[in-house]
């Protein structure tokens, strides 16, 4: 027995052996040694029991208890039967408690619990009456008789506490098992309520701890090493996918652990059963296997009732963060269906609809950085940083790169429109892009209120040189670059609802050399329209009628060597390939030919049958449908016709029969000093026109 019991049952039956002996103090007179032998003699051989570990003095103790006590009284300890002043009912008892050898504790456990209840209606009855007090009131040997009587088997339960508690805190099983063997039926039948109460509320109360457990483990935002194995480097906004998770794997989970501690009360109530044995452990063993019934019963029970209230609350927290995903999607997919706007790289010529943001804090790629999973208005990077993902978050101020070559970009999700200019070999193709652009910047957009700027510096510094050495008579170099680098302009205007951005596709002549070549231009794919550019002194007919100048002034239109007809041909064969060209049925592309050098030799007065207009429209904002219609028609006629007096007639034809839209248009070999009556912003603007982006 620990030091701690061992001073504590010393300290209980020392302070009751001097109660006793103030009891008998009471009446002394009398010389009634029956209360002293009862009370205090017994509690003293009890002591010196449990000092000198020798049952002959617990023996002794018990005999002492049984002589002082039972001739006073007359009750009844079972029906029909009084417990009175008997050599015989001595003999009998000294014989049982010889055999059985109950424990002292179990004595002193019987005398604290019933002394215990005697001084408190002792002192009830003082505090209820007016009586002064006086040592003689606990002389009540009535309320001693009652105090006995009616609690007996109360008494007799604390003993058994008391008498198996030392055995329970030292943990160990008790040196001589008769007297726990013979109390163990009635003491388990007594006691089984309580027992499965016990044994109930510890399954259930550790079901419900397993519960709280898994359920701070796993509902909780994602951590880092999560994100990390994310599809997108961002976290999971937890309502719209987390939560479900976390639902059933806390159920899951939470099965798992009851069954855990099933086994878990399984093994103690075994442990309990092998240290205490059958006498001390049984009643253990029951308390804890209805325990282990009942974490998994109870628990499964209770963990449904939860899981059930979970999948509530998550249900309408996540159906309002639907909604509000809903929401943002549909307006940012409404944004980039009805503005056009899509990401195309000027260098791969990939184009997807979005292209990849990178974290302005830590530079990650963001490859679908879009209201969804990973946040509605915004998203949180691995790094921490929130980030936009919509529109209205300003997305396009982040920096962005090609999905497939990861190039940077500078598209600002501004709505692209794709122009390729086709041409031969010194055809002038260059020279219209630059003259295009120039009079776009410094005619057309201040007429029209518009903003022009390029995307990055480097294509203003070329643009400007090209047009400062066509200004002082030099042409542009020859375009050596089969695959071309697109040529971004960007224009804005505060009465569109997007920006635009032109891609101005400029490939070497050679490129319409073969197929070949020009199957590298994927670009074809989702162009928005075409410039074809025609050399007219490169049409046999033309060059021929015109020999002698061409011989004496070769550097002033710098003649193409290529066909007119070779060029298309490649073209439509490329077409025919790669947008798929029936027979039959025409391309709905619009197609813009421009008659290049006509301020060479006279050819515009050959080619116009009237004088062609100098302007558009000289009032900002105007359309190019405010000219007359005819004027387009008779372009087309003059130049179909020009065309068919050189023996192009077939060319015409087959503009005819493979394109639904086309328009003429002449151009000078240095537009940006000639008149305006060959504007190279025409066909621009009418392919604009054809898409619907201007009026």
């Amino acid at each position: 027995m620990k030091e701690y019991v061992y001073r504590t049952y010393f300290v209980l039956s020392g302070l009751f052996l001097l109660i006793g002996i103030a009891y008998w103090s009471t009446d002394v007179y009398t010389l009634d040694f029956r209360k002293l032998v009862g009370i205090s003699g017994s509690l003293l051989f009890l002591l010196l029991g449990m000092y000198r570990r020798n049952y002959l003095f617990s023996f002794i103790g018990y005999g002492a208890f049984i002589w002082g006590f039972a001739p006073l009284f007359h009750f009844h300890l079972f029906p029909g039967s009084y417990f009175n002043e008997s050599y015989l009912l001595y003999f009998t008892l000294a014989v049982v408690l010889f055999i059985i050898k109950p424990p002292p504790t179990f004595l002193s456990g019987f005398m604290y619990s019933f002394l215990g209840v005697y001084l408190y209606r002792c002192l009830s009855d003082y505090f209820a009456s007016s009586e002064s007090f006086s040592i003689e009131m606990f002389n009540n040997i009535d309320l001693l008789a009652f105090a006995f009587s009616d609690y007996f088997w109360v008494y007799l339960f604390i003993g058994y506490v008391t008498s198996v508690l030392p055995y329970y805190i030292n943990r160990q099983s008790t040196d001589d098992p008769r007297f726990h063997f013979v109390t163990l039926f009635p003491v388990f039948i007594m006691t089984f309520p309580f027992q499965a109460l016990v044994g109930v509320s510890a399954g259930l109360y550790r079901a419900l701890m397993n519960y709280k457990g898994v359920f701070q483990t796993n509902v909780i935002k994602e951590k880092e090493e999560e994100a990390k194995r994310n599809v997108q480097p961002a976290y999971q906004n937890y309502w719209l996918r987390k939560a479900f998770k976390d639902i059933f794997s806390t159920y899951r989970n939470t099965l798992q652990v009851n069954m855990t501690s099933l086994k878990n009360f399984n093994q103690t109530s075994n442990q309990l059963m092998s240290r205490y044995g059958i006498c001390l452990g049984m009643i253990p063993f029951i308390t804890w296997r209805i325990g282990a019934i009942s974490v998994v019963s109870l628990g499964f029970v209770f963990l449904s009732l939860f899981s059930l209230f979970h999948i509530i609350v998550v249900g309408l927290i996540s159906l309002a963060a639907y909604i509000y995903l809903a929401i943002f999607y549909v307006l940012d997919q409404f944004h980039l269906k009805s503005k056009k706007v899509n990401t195309v790289c000027p260098s791969c010529y990939h184009k997807s609809e979005l292209p990849d943001y990178l974290c302005f804090n830590c530079g990650t790629v963001h490859s679908n950085l879009r209201p969804g999973l990973f946040g509605v208005r915004k998203r949180k990077c691995q790094c921490g940083q929130d980030i936009p993902a919509t529109y209205l978050t300003e997305r396009h101020e982040l920096h962005s790169v090609c999905k497939e070559c990861h190039k940077p970009l500078h598209t600002k999700e501004a709505t692209p429109f794709c122009v390729s200019v086709i041409g031969g070999p010194l055809s002038g193709k260059t020279s219209f892009v630059t003259s295009t652009i120039q009079w776009l910047r410094h005619k057309v957009a201040p007429e029209r209120g518009w903003d022009v700027e390029f995307l990055n510096e480097d294509d203003k510094l070329l643009h400007e040189q090209k047009v400062n050495g066509m200004q002082s008579g030099h042409f542009p170099a020859k375009t050596s670059e089969t695959k071309p680098f697109a040529m971004n302009v960007k224009l804005t205007n505060k009465n569109w609802r997007n920006d635009k951005l032109l891609y101005f596709y400029d490939p070497a002549g050679e490129a319409y050399s073969n197929t070949k070549e020009l199957a590298r231009h994927s670009y074809y794919d989702y162009l928005d329209g075409l410039i074809l550019v025609i050399d007219p002194f490169a049409l046999p007919n033309l060059a021929s009628e015109l020999e002698e100048e061409l011989r004496d002034h070769p550097s002033k239109v710098n003649q193409s060597a290529e066909l007119l007809d070779d060029t298309f041909d490649k073209l439509m064969v490329h077409l025919a390939k790669n947008i798929g060209i029936k027979e039959n049925k025409k391309l709905n592309i619009p197609l813009a030919i421009v008659i290049n050098k006509v301020d060479a030799f006279g050819l515009e007065e050959r080619i116009s049958s009237y004088e062609v207009s100098s302007t558009i429209d000289n009032e900002a904002g105007q359309s190019l449908d405010n000219h007359p219609k005819s004027e387009l028609e008779r372009m087309n006629n003059d130049c179909k016709a020009f065309l068919s007096s050189v023996g192009y007639q077939f060319f015409v034809n087959q503009l005819e029969s493979k394109f639904s839209r086309y328009q003429f248009f002449l151009s000078s070999s240095v537009p940006t000093s000639s008149s305006e009556n060959n504007d190279c912003t025409k066909p621009l603007l009418w392919l604009l026109k054809q898409r619907g982006d201007i009026k």
